[in-house]
């Protein structure tokens, strides 16, 4: 069985730093996806472009620091709900 990479990221501003940022970088780059990326459900997070077959990766910057956003839970089901069957 081969197991799937696909990520999804919730940053918020206040934790932003280059680490976090490196961070989402490195699922972004090992799903192979482009830099570049579109809006997706829940405003204001994003699916990057061009990522590998089965393997997408979306990321939600969300205001405040190291805190469950309300956008969370809604984020997460958004993302991981294309893969139950």
């Amino acid at each position: 069985m081969r197991h799937r990479r696909y990520g999804k990221k919730l940053i918020g501003t206040g934790e932003l730093t280059s680490g976090c940022e490196q961070f989402r970088d490195l699922f972004r780059d090992r799903a192979g996806c482009a830099s570049t990326s579109a809006a997706t459900a829940p405003e204001p997070c994003v699916a990057y472009d061009g990522c590998n077959g089965g393997t997408p990766v979306h990321y939600c910057q969300h205001a405040g620091g190291h805190v469950w956003p309300e956008l969370g839970s809604q984020a997460m089901w958004d993302f991981f709900k294309q893969f139950v069957r």
